[in-house]
Formats: structure tokens, sequence, C-alpha cells
């Protein structure tokens, strides 16, 4: 009788550690509400061939909001540049309501979406990027400010991982 209690309870204890453990499988969707510290390299295409542009690396802070588990708006930091001999700054935007996708193993992505920077009822600005599970980030806006005569790329990314800018996941 008592080998029988002691084996019913071993059987009871591995059924509730096993349901336990698969609990703890299941992946999250990653945290992104909030600030977030980020590495942006700002690059300037299209310029006149008589104007030079070294890439802009800074480390800046990318707030994220999430509105629905399908939205989240997106604000991006000033940014300031020498063009020409003129230091240039674009203010601070937001762009609202960013369509994201969960992936089967809970990534955010964001496919190609495009916005309207100047609000001129042209969408020809485009955002695109993912979030990972281990809390990797990483955007690419391409934007053109106002009546400029080129356009403005930007990559932001985590600054705790090492990521080659242009690989595609």
């Amino acid at each position: 009788m008592k080998k029988l209690f002691f084996v019913s309870i071993a059987l009871l204890s591995v059924l509730v550690f096993s349901a336990c453990s698969q609990d703890e499988i299941v992946t999250k969707k990653p945290e992104i509400q909030g600030e977030h510290s980020v590495r942006r390299v700002t690059n300037m295409v299209g310029l006149p061939a008589n104007v030079t542009f070294q890439p802009l690396t800074e480390s800046v802070t990318l707030k994220l909001d999430v509105v629905t588990d399908e939205l989240i708006d997106i604000t991006l930091p000033a940014t300031t540049y020498n063009y020409n001999g003129v230091e240039m700054t674009i203010p601070e935007f937001t762009i609202n309501n960013v369509p994201v996708m969960t992936t089967s193993n809970n990534e955010l992505w964001i496919f190609e979406f495009k916005f309207d920077i100047n609000e001129d009822g042209k969408k020809d600005d485009f955002i695109e990027g993912h979030v990972r599970t281990n809390g990797e980030l990483k955007f690419t806006v391409i934007y053109k400010y106002g009546k400029m005569p080129f356009v403005i790329e930007q990559t932001l990314q985590t600054l705790d991982y090492n990521v080659i800018f242009g690989v595609t996941y």
C-alpha cells in the first residue's frame, strides 16, 4: 500500500512538473512599450554632386507606444546634422498607427509601412523593421522632410546586438 502511495505521488509530481515546464517553453511577445536606447545611422540619399555627407552615427532614444496588439506608434528623436557647413535640425516626429505582425515565434515585424511625414497627402516615406523576442530591435526609416532636395535614410537598432546593416532576416 505504501509503495502504491509513493508511486502515485511520484506520477503526480512528474505530471505537475511536466505541465510547468511546458508553460515555460512558450515564447512571449517582446515588451516594446517605452523608450529604447538605439544606435542611429543617418545617411543622405540623392545629394548634389558637389555636396559630401559622412553618415552620422549616434546613440539616441527611440520611443515605442503600443496602440493595440496590431498597431504601434514610433517616435523618432530629432536629428541634427551639418549640411554643407550649415547646422540643420529635423525635429522629433511620430509615425502613428504602424501595423505590426506577430510571427509564429512571437516576434514583431513591420513590412514597408508607408506614411506621410509632411502631411501633404503623399505617402512616399516608409518604415520597416522588427523586434525579436530576445529584445533586439531594428528599424529602417526613409523619408523626405519638408522641401529638402534629398532623402534621409536612418537605420536604428538596439545597442546590445551586433547586427550587420542591410542583412535580411
